[in-house]
């Protein structure tokens, strides 16, 4: 069987060490994603004390050089997986790189899918960026299986309530914009920033497409249930709030409705084009509309008896 690797490649992988030797074949020109055994042996790489981050990390880099959209977009889903699966450390050494991913300028333009798949990881690395940017504020990350268990967003009080909001809903707003305005790749901007993933012609076999947005679907539903406890826990504090408060927390209430609306144009696209691989959308309770009345309400009232009485017994 023939290899899927260049004979360049597969020269650099019989000189190489078992770290960049596993990191140039998940990462090779093939139109597949990284395929499972050269993904684990990474993931297992994080987790050994002799085996260096900065060794994995700067292998990865390496590949972000190469001229092929394949090349480059699989390192970054590769990049993607071990900051959410890998053992913590690799997220501490790129939280650690002064500079990260660089791509404003790639553009592959030598295969029919080049552009429009260039133009997706320039997107893709932007929100990368913008997650280990996150991670690196809050301590931890969220969308990894143990950073999503100390966000606790459900307990937390005014003002370091709202500053964690802000700094969540940016994330959230990152993921979405950046999937927004892909042409062919195929993310298609309609109206007001909401979008819809339209995988036609020769991208509906895009397998490397559909892996990245599938853990990009993963991300927004970890980011949602985050945001969803600190709206939750928002509510039931919000008529007794001080008005400086109450209106950071309306902002944060109507910058969430916005999000849900997006969020939910690109769950139901990465259903329709089979991101999802039959598997269901989950139900997700979104945030009521009816409410914000209310609560602009309580604003415009604040200091009146009714804003000091008339809404302590009103129902959230």
């Amino acid at each position: 069987m023939a290899s899927s690797r260049t004979l360049k490649e597969a020269l650099a992988a019989s000189t190489a060490n078992p770290v960049q030797k596993s990191v140039i074949k998940a990462t090779d020109h093939e139109s597949n994603p990284p395929k499972a055994k050269h993904m684990e042996a990474l993931l297992t790489f994080t987790h050994h004390q002799d085996v260096g981050m900065e060794d994995i990390a700067e292998s990865l880099f390496q590949r972000l050089d190469h001229h092929k959209w394949t090349v480059v977009t699989k390192t970054l889903i590769v990049f993607h997986r071990l900051l959410r699966d890998g053992h913590e450390r690799f997220a501490t050494y790129m939280m650690s790189r002064s500079q990260l991913f660089d791509l404003e300028r790639f553009d592959d333009r030598k295969t029919p899918q080049g552009p429009s798949m260039s133009q997706f990881a320039r997107r893709y690395s932007a929100y990368l960026n913008e997650k280990i940017a996150t991670t690196r504020q809050f301590g931890f990350d969220l969308c990894h299986v143990r950073g999503s268990k100390q966000a606790k967003f459900g307990t937390l009080a005014p003002p370091e309530l709202f500053k964690n909001m802000e700094l969540l809903q940016g994330l959230m707003d990152s993921l979405l914009s950046n999937m927004a305005d892909i042409d062919a790749a195929n993310v298609e901007s309609q109206g007001h920033g909401s979008f819809q993933i339209e995988v036609v012609g020769d991208q509906s076999e895009n397998t490397i497409l559909k892996m990245a947005v599938y853990l990009l679907y993963q991300d927004v539903l970890r980011i949602f249930v985050t945001l969803n406890d600190g709206i939750v826990n928002i509510l039931e504090r919000y008529f007794t709030l001080q008005k400086k408060d109450a209106q950071e927390a309306y902002k944060i209430y109507v910058r969430f409705v916005d999000e849900c609306g997006k969020m939910d144009t690109f769950l139901a696209s990465c259903k329709s084009t089979g991101v999802l691989e039959g598997k269901s959308l989950p139900d997700l309770q979104q945030a009521p509309t009816v409410l914000m009345p209310k609560m602009k309400e309580y604003i415009d009232n604040y200091g009146s008896k009714k804003a000091r009485y008339g809404y302590l017994s009103y129902e959230v």
